[in-house]
Formats: C-alpha cells, structure tokens, sequence
C-alpha cells in the first residue's frame, strides 16, 4: 500500500491472540500486534481516537469472542468507520465467515479494513470485492488452524493415554504435584471425599448425604478450591446440595483411574459439546494414587439409588426455569412438577434452618409482576424514544447551522490569507509604505487568529453534538428492541431478551435483574412487589 495520510474521528485497533491456534511466537503476541498497529496508524492517520478490542486466548476459527462483538456492535451502530489488523488470521481462520465479513457486512456499513502484513486495504479494492487472492488466503488460515487443532489434539491425548494429568483444573481431593502433569492427594480435601463415601456405604441417599454435610458445617468443593487451588472465577456455594454430592461420588477419579475424555467438540471452533455415554468412555488405569477404593466406590454407586423421577424433575417445565433466585443463598428456585404452583429454593432441603425455607412465589403472580414490569419499561421507552429524537433532531439543526458557519470562517480565513500575500506584493511594488504593511499584516494577524480560535471552537462544539447525536442513535437502536414485546404476552423469547434473572426474598419482595438500564430507576434492577 502506498503511503498516505488520512483524518478519522474513531480508528479500531482489533488484536487477537490463540494458543490453540498455535499463536505462541512473540511477533502473535498481543503487545507485539499492538506496536505493529500503533506504528502505522502513527504514519497514516492524524486527529483519530483509538479505541482497542482485544481477544486474548479466543480461537480464530470462532466469531463468538467478546472483544469481536463489541466491535462489531460498534460497526452496527456506526460509531467506527476503521478498523486495522495485523493481518487477517486476526480476524478469523475461518475463511467463510471472514469473506462475509469483508464481502458483506463491513461494506454494508461502509468500513474500512486494513490488513498491515497481508497489505490489504478495503479502499483499494477496484471492484468492491476482496477478490481471490484474499479468499485464498483466508482458505489457508483455516486449514492451518484445522491442522494445527489436530496436532494440539493428538499431543494432548498421547499424554493423557500415557497417564499424565492434562485435564485443566484439580479435582477436589488432589492438589498438584511437584513433577509437571502429575497430581497428589490432598490430605484436607481427601478427608472430606472420605467421608461423604463413608455416608454413601452406610446407606444415604444424595439428599440426605447432603443435609447431613450442611449441618456438620462440612466445607464444599467450591469453597475449598476457591480458597487453596486458586478458581476464583468459579462459582462459589457455601452449601452442599444433591449435584455437588453425586458429582463427588460418580468421579472415577478417586480409584486412583482416570477417565480420559467425558465428552468432546462437535467440531473445531465449536462451542458445542457432546457427552460421551459411561460405557464408551476410556479408563486409563492406575494414574495417580487413589482415595477410595475401585471396590467401595462401585459400591457406593449401588447404595445410592438416583431414580428416573429425580432426573426428570429438572426439566423446563416452566419458561420461568432457569431465572429466579434465592435472595437467601442465590441458588435457583425450582417448582417439581409442572403441576405445582409455586417455585421453592432448590437449597431450602438441605439447609432447613436457613432463610431459604421461606422463600417460595407463585408461579402466577410471579409471571404476572414480571409482564407488568416490562409493559412499564416499553411505555417508559416510548416517551424517552420520543424525547431523544426531539433532541436528535435539535442536534442536528445546530450541527448544520454550526457546519454554515463553520465554512463561512474557513472561507473568510482564506481570504485573508490571500489578503496577506497580496499586501505584501504590493509593498514589494511600492503601492505601501512599510508602515502602511506592517499596521495592515498585524490587523490580518490579529484577525487570523481570530477567525483560527473561533474555527476550533466551532469544530470542538460539532465534534461534541455528533458524539451525543451518535450516543442518542446508539440508546434508540437499543429501544428498538421492545418493539415486537409491545402488546404481547409474557413468553420465553422475551424472558431471554429482557432479563437477567429475578430475586425472590424471603419477605416475599422482588428485585429484577434486567439486560439493560432500568428507564424508572436508571439502574440494571427494579424493585416490585
């Protein structure tokens, strides 16, 4: 490309880094990407406002990535019209969704991309299209990925048949060994996994196994690793309960075997997951040293019989499954059957002299707080939609009358910098005096400088009214999306696309959690009764 000098308002930088596309190099590494980009907006662009999105550890061969959707949200709602790369295996091996994106979707919205190493540049292209040699290339970026996901693949499985330890985080009851991709008992922990097969020989159920832990104050998994192994991200609950104990005693890596893979990818740069049934998995004997033994662990799986009525509970049987929650613990509310009529803490059993036993709302009125609120946010939106385009409109009127002046000033100041040579001719002609040019060129200075402060201030004042205009644009394309809910029914599809989850308290009060900015309260939440 050859070198040019160009003025933006907003310039994305777009970063990306895999290890499972084998990005380990340092010319992949993000700061790396980084001084790469930032070298040749240096060269290339003047007056720009950067703003980074980065995707630190995602795969090229999915779309689905936080900072590529934020960018693309920003392409969407035209508040970008550049974006640069390193090369283009940054945006995607994938070379169908990337030939989308640079066909269809980023012209669509008439932005610009530039690729620095693959010397692309979206402005260039003659014909509007990026032509064959970048599908080529994308084509290759894809195979590579494929062929590098494979060679990652079959690495780490000639290490897990060999017996090492590559499975991500530690059970409870073991903790890292001193040798690489080896584990060790944890002596702690290990009593703990010690005791609930103990209660499981002696007949509990998980329930009652469960009840039996809370009330002994038993530490949990999830609190022990957040505390000792690390996983702060992880989800953390203070109480046992029927899935954290039948996941204790149906993993065989307690027996001292390990299950090499429970499930696997339906393909590369999937997020879709298949479980690989009990009877097909591969156990690898004799990994690491055991905790229970193969024969008391076969046995307690006997002892605790899991009837098909307690796997069938957890179905949807409602379109509320899946977002109330415990204002007591914070564990999900469940109803049982599709007949009941009220949600319950799926927790209350196992903690009974807890908060949790007194929270439960009826599925009716529940459906019916939750309708209400979002029939007052639409008419909140409705009023505010017409607000903001009043004052969209407003804006604009003022950036059109600022726009007139604006060219008025630019205009006078090249008059008057003609006015500067021409007087300066005619001193050199002798049609003025010296004192006659220097009191003129100091009045065209004084003027000048003038008309130059005024420019920026009227530029200044644009800049600001297009940021709010674009702001404005941005929050009414976001309303838009009540549009189909007004009038309807309470529905899954509306749940999904409105809120978040919905707090029951013990009093009985309900706090709903939205996806976006409550229009009443200017929060996330809303507080019913």
């Amino acid at each position: 490309m050859k070198q040019q000098i160009f003025e933006v308002e907003t310039v994305i930088w777009y970063l990306r880094l895999s290890l499972a596309d084998d990005d380990k190099d340092e010319s992949n590494s993000i700061s790396s990407q980084r001084k790469c980009i930032a070298d040749y907006c240096h060269k290339h662009f003047q007056n720009c406002n950067v703003v980074e999105c980065v995707d630190d550890g995602y795969s090229g061969t999915n779309f689905e990535r936080p900072g590529f959707q934020k960018m693309l949200l920003m392409v969407k709602n035209g508040n970008v019209k550049t974006i640069v790369i390193k090369d283009l295996s940054r945006l995607g091996r994938n070379y169908l969704d990337v030939g989308y994106y640079l066909e269809y979707i980023f012209p669509a919205y008439d932005v610009r991309v530039i690729a620095i190493n693959d010397q692309f540049d979206s402005n260039a292209l003659n014909d509007g299209s990026a032509g064959m040699e970048v599908a080529i290339r994308n084509l290759i970026n894809e195979h590579y990925s494929r062929d590098i996901s494979k060679k990652i693949s079959s690495a780490v499985r000639v290490k897990k048949m060999s017996g090492e330890y590559v499975y991500g985080a530690v059970p409870f009851g073991y903790q890292k060994g001193r040798v690489k991709n080896t584990i060790v008992i944890d002596p702690v922990a290990a009593k703990t996994v010690k005791y609930v097969f103990s209660l499981a020989l002696n007949g509990l159920s998980y329930t009652a196994i469960a009840k039996r832990l809370n009330e002994e104050k038993v530490t949990t998994p999830s609190v022990y690793l957040a505390e000792h192994g690390g996983r702060k991200n992880y989800k953390v609950s203070p109480y046992w309960s029927y899935e954290s104990v039948r996941n204790l005693l149906t993993n065989h890596i307690y027996t001292g075997d390990t299950e090499s893979y429970k499930s696997h990818v339906t393909r590369i740069g999937s997020n879709q997951v298949k479980q690989i049934p009990m009877s097909e998995r591969v156990v690898i004997k004799n990994t690491h040293e055991a905790i229970i033994s193969l024969e008391d662990f076969e046995k307690a799986r006997e002892v605790v019989k899991v009837t098909k009525a307690k796997s069938s509970s957890k179905g949807k049987n409602s379109i509320l499954t899946g977002y109330l929650e415990c204002g007591c613990c914070g564990g999900k509310l469940t109803k049982g059957k599709a007949s009941n009529h009220n949600f319950l803490c799926v927790n209350a059993r196992y903690r009974p002299d807890s908060g949790c036993r007194t929270v439960r709302v009826e599925e009716k009125r529940i459906q019916e707080i939750l309708l209400n609120a979002v029939r007052v946010q639409v008419s909140l939106l409705e009023e505010q939609d017409s607000k903001l385009k009043a004052r969209l409109s407003q804006r604009e009127n003022q950036v059109l009358v600022l726009q007139k002046e604006l060219t008025q000033r630019v205009s006078e100041e090249k008059k008057c910098r003609h006015q500067k040579i021409r007087i300066y001719e005619d001193f050199v002609e002798g049609k003025l005096s010296r004192e006659q040019y220097l009191q003129e060129k100091a009045g065209i200075a004084e003027h000048l400088e003038e008309l130059s402060a005024q420019i920026a201030v009227t530029k200044k004042t644009i800049e600001e009214l297009s940021v709010k205009g674009q702001e404005d644009n941005t929050e009414i394309t976001g309303n838009r999306r009540f549009e189909e809910y007004r009038g309807q029914e309470l529905s899954e599809t509306m749940l999904s696309a409105l809120i978040r989850k919905v707090i029951i308290a013990p009093d009985g009060g309900v706090e709903i959690c939205w996806r976006y900015r409550d229009e009443l309260l200017g929060e996330n939440k809303t507080a019913a009764r």
